[in-house]
């Protein structure tokens, strides 16, 4: 499909391909990792919206509070007449209150107590009617005698019908008189009706936004429920007295951790059906001492996540966008629009136009390369057609002459057309080879073709970068791979020093060079193997005696060459680096296998023999022991067991890694092995540990398939978990 499509595209493609895989990969580990940190932020955010409801509503019920202060502090005034100053006022007071449905006031009276009561005044006369009682004692259990002993404010309800966790009817909220500070002399209280402090505590409610489900509750009862969530809206939208009166929801509200300010419930009755996890949140209200309830729905767990997988899912996508922007430019900037511009300059040159310009022959890298080489044929292509038409004009004089330089320039054209065809092969051959050996050996040979050299060499700089070694030569110099010497010596060093090429004519006289010649070393030329800028390495080529001297071609074509194979010699040593360091690590792993399985076994062999002499000794094979001592053994027995079953853990990671893991599977009692278990589990509890182990199994359990003692370790590391993190 994409035979016909241009560098750029493919590039782009190839980028754009590797960056999503990448960034799925990224987004991936970012929502695991940041996954607990969310739902924590937003149980956070939750407790806290569950604990300012509860706080307004504590002020709610402050306020209810107020008219029964107001009137305690008027009757602690000695010099007020009870009766006639307080009837106007408690008036009033429920004219302006009409959720109070009764005030009341009880003080001493002669030698008992007088009780006065004012109901809600009649609309047209705007008077509470009053009725006065006389009592000689107050009983000891009634709640007159507890708020008198209080001392404070204090709460009671009234529950009228006879069902078991009824409902309130009414509420009284009393507060003591005190005409000194020694004692309370006598009470006065406010009776509001429970539906009307439901209805003020659901107006409340009502202004939340929060998806959750609210319930006030006075002991086990519930005062007040209110709440809409998404996953009941479709269906009911408040929650019936059926649910609130069911069984279920009873044993719900019984079973709330009071000293637990927040946890997450999967098992709610108010979820409707909903098996995921709400976040429940528990409020005390300091003033009345009930309890407030708050269910937060799953969907209010889930929503921010949602939000921050969308919000990293369109940066993703935005990234990727500019991303493949930034590359097509590049990839047309330094790659696609040069190659064009070449390619359009080689065929107005092959259509005879010499004096065309080419482009990018400033440029350092290999398209520069590529256009300076085109370039140089230019030149000489148009100093052939220029001495081709001098010649043409005295064509019957020097037709001989003329026929021989064509054929040189023929020759020469054609040398250099076989040139950049063995570099092209060059260059797709080394690129596919990753073992460092094999593809500079193969860069020897295609430098010795290329130049037509005798000799070759490849030198590389050590990791502190002061030595040069030699890593590959000529098939018949092999014995002499692997020398170093001083990276500022030879041909080699000056090249990596200066990093740029140069060339030799008598190398045997030359100042810089290494205190031994190579026979074939006379005629020398050197580039230096540069990966993003700085030197790794040097190419050497060299002749006899009798060979050519090298020319400024043959030292372009070798830097070409250099070019074209320095990262690829970089990446070979980076996996010939990454093959090591695999090695090394299996080497490792295969020591720590071994080391497991040689200690577990020299750790079971006494281990088995201390088992075994306690086991006597429980027996009275060594003496009589009596029955604490027996204890204490059995204990002894079970610990040391399950250090054995520690050890035998060890043995199977051994076995696991080492791929001898064997299953014994065969008819086994269940009873016995689960008896075992749990008593190697109760020596595992402290002795004045608060977490106790209960279990009922029944004596008749039949026989199954089944590996005992893998079946024991699994249940002993459960039971052993359950007891640490209980």
């Amino acid at each position: 499909m994409t035979a016909g499509w241009s560098i750029r595209r493919r590039l782009v493609l190839l980028v754009i391909v590797i960056s999503s895989l990448i960034v799925v990969a990224t987004v991936l580990i970012i929502l695991q990792s940041s996954g607990v940190t969310i739902r924590g932020q937003q149980q956070t955010i939750l407790y806290t919206e569950g604990r300012d409801i509860a706080l307004r509503l504590d002020e709610q019920i402050q306020r209810m509070i107020e008219p029964p202060r107001l009137l305690a502090n008027m009757l602690a005034d000695p010099a007020l007449t009870p009766i006639p100053d307080l009837w106007r006022t408690a008036g009033n007071i429920m004219l302006d209150s009409p959720w109070i449905g009764r005030i009341g006031m009880l003080r001493p009276y002669r030698n008992g107590y007088q009780i006065v009561q004012f109901r809600r005044p009649f609309p047209s006369t705007k008077i509470a009617p009053m009725s006065r009682d006389y009592v000689q004692s107050i009983p000891s259990d009634s709640w007159y005698a507890r708020a008198l002993s209080e001392g404070g404010v204090h709460w009671h309800s009234v529950v009228s019908s006879p069902m078991p966790n009824a409902s309130p009817s009414r509420y009284i909220i009393a507060i003591p008189v005190s005409e000194s500070e020694s004692s309370a002399s006598g009470l006065v209280w406010i009776e509001v009706m429970a539906a009307d402090m439901r209805e003020a505590i659901q107006e409340m409610l009502a202004t939340t936004n929060s998806d959750a489900y609210h319930l006030v509750l006075d002991g086990d009862r519930v005062i007040a429920a209110f709440g809409l969530t998404r996953s009941m809206a479709d269906r009911t939208g408040f929650a019936s007295d059926a649910l609130l009166n069911s069984s279920t929801f009873s044993q719900w509200v019984a079973n709330l951790p009071s000293n637990n300010p927040s946890w997450i419930d999967a098992n709610s009755p108010l979820n409707l059906g909903d098996t995921r996890d709400s976040f429940v949140t528990y409020h005390e209200l300091p003033t009345s001492h009930w309890r407030m309830i708050s269910v937060f729905s799953p969907t209010a767990m889930q929503e921010t996540g949602i939000q921050v997988a969308l919000f990293i899912l369109i940066v993703a996508l935005v990234g990727l966008f500019l991303l493949g922007l930034a590359v097509r430019r590049a990839v047309n900037y330094l790659v696609s629009q040069p190659l064009m511009e070449i390619s359009r300059a080689a065929q107005e040159i092959g259509s005879g136009d010499m004096r065309y310009h080419i482009a990018h022959v400033s440029r350092g890298d290999e398209v520069g390369s590529l256009a300076r080489a085109l370039d140089a044929m230019q030149r000489n292509l148009a100093d052939t057609y220029g001495r081709l038409s001098l010649y043409g004009r005295t064509l019957e004089q020097r037709v001989t002459e003329r026929t021989s330089e064509l054929e040189v320039a023929r020759q020469y054209a054609q040398n250099n057309a076989t040139e950049m065809r063995t570099l092209y092969d060059a260059s797709i051959d080394l690129v596919g080879e990753y073992h460092l050996d094999v593809m500079l050996q193969k860069l020897v040979g295609y430098v010795r073709t290329l130049l037509r050299a005798d000799y070759c060499n490849v030198w590389l700089l050590n990791e502190d970068g002061r030595q040069l070694r030699l890593v590959a030569t000529t098939p018949e110099h092999r014995h002499i791979v692997g020398i170093v010497v001083p990276s500022s010596e030879g041909i080699a060093g000056r090249v990596v020093r200066i990093k740029k090429g140069m060339t030799i004519e008598n190398y045997s006289t030359w100042s810089g060079k290494i205190g031994w010649v190579m026979p074939q070393m006379y005629r020398a030329v050197g580039v230096p193997l540069l990966y993003s800028g700085n030197a790794i390495g040097a190419v050497v080529a060299g002749r006899g005696p009798m060979g050519s001297l090298f020319e400024e071609a043959d030292q372009r074509l070798l830097n070409l060459l250099a070019n074209v194979v320095s990262p690829i010699i970089r990446n070979a040593q980076l996996f010939s680096q990454l093959e090591e360091t695999k090695q090394r690590i299996e080497m490792a792993n295969d020591v720590k296998t071994r080391f497991l399985a040689s200690i577990t076994h020299e750790l079971r062999t006494p281990l088995n023999l201390v088992i075994n002499n306690m086991d006597f000794m429980r027996i009275g094979i060594f003496g009589d022991v009596n029955d604490e001592q027996r204890e204490r053994i059995d204990q002894t027995i079970r610990s040391a067991e399950g250090l054995l079953y520690l050890i035998n853990d060890l043995l199977d990671v051994s076995k696991i890694e080492a791929g001898e893991m064997q299953l014994f599977i065969q008819p086994t009692d269940v009873y016995p092995v689960l008896v075992d278990t749990l008593d190697a589990a109760l020596a595992l509890i402290p002795e004045n540990s608060p977490v106790a182990l209960m279990a009922d199994i029944p004596e008749t359990l039949p026989q199954i398939p089944m590996d005992a003692r893998r079946i024991r370790q699994v249940l002993l590391n459960l039971l052993s978990n359950a007891i640490k993190f209980t």
